[in-house]
Formats: structure tokens, C-alpha cells, sequence
């Protein structure tokens, strides 16, 4: 699960990539057309592009919803295995996920700082 969020902290998401990859066929599309000399294509692929674009923003915006309501969602301290003592240099107060004084990003209720669960990700330096 750690290396699930390693990945998230990197900043790219499906979403972004589907994006890019639906503009950049619209855009080879729209080339090839106009390169062939057949204005109407060149028209139809411009359109279709457009249309692509409002779909992919619609489709975003309502997972973009969606994950918010999944992040607001916190783990319980018993799934992520939270105890209230360190795992030797690995704690609470140490992870990343840790908020002060006493909470975390991704599991529910009382966090103690000395605390370790199966989620400790290092906080940066």
C-alpha cells in the first residue's frame, strides 16, 4: 500500500495521461486530414476533437467529485494495523500522513505522534 501512495506523490494521474493521449490522436487526426487535402475531413476531425475535449472534461470533473469523496473516506486504525508504539525509527510523528498535533491523512480518529501503522510513508527531509 505504501508504494500506491509513492506513486499518487508523483503527480501524474490516468486521468491526465488519458487526456493528453485523446488530444494528441485528435491532433495527428486533424494533420493527416488537412495533409490529405480533404478540407471536410480537416473540418470533421476538428469538431470531433472538440467534442472529445468537452466529454473528457465532463468525465473528469465528475470523478474529480468522486475522489474527493473517496479521500475524505479514512481507513480504520485496525485495518492499517495502527499501534501506539514506534516500529523502531518508523513513526507517526515521522510519516508524512502524520497532521499535528494528533490526526492523519488516511486513517481515522486519535493518532498518537509515537504511533506506527502499516501506511508510515517518510516524511521528506
Amino acid at each position: 500500500m505504501g508504494d500506491a501512495l509513492k506513486i499518487l506523490a508523483t503527480g501524474v494521474s490516468r486521468r491526465s495521461l488519458l487526456r493528453k493521449f485523446a488530444f494528441t490522436a485528435g491532433g495527428a487526426g486533424m494533420i493527416a486530414a488537412a495533409l490529405s487535402g480533404n478540407r471536410v475531413a480537416a473540418a470533421q476531425a476538428g469538431v470531433a476533437q472538440k467534442a472529445l475535449g468537452e466529454q473528457i472534461a465532463s468525465t473528469s470533473a465528475e470523478r474529480s467529485d468522486r475522489d474527493d469523496r473517496v479521500a475524505a473516506a479514512k481507513m480504520t486504525q485496525k485495518a492499517v494495523g495502527y499501534q501506539e508504539t514506534p516500529k523502531g525509527v518508523q513513526r507517526c510523528d515521522n510519516c508524512s500522513q502524520f497532521e499535528l498535533p494528533a490526526a492523519c491523512k488516511v486513517v481515522e480518529g486519535n493518532i498518537a505522534a509515537a504511533g506506527w501503522c502499516h501506511v508510515w510513508v517518510q516524511k521528506p527531509a
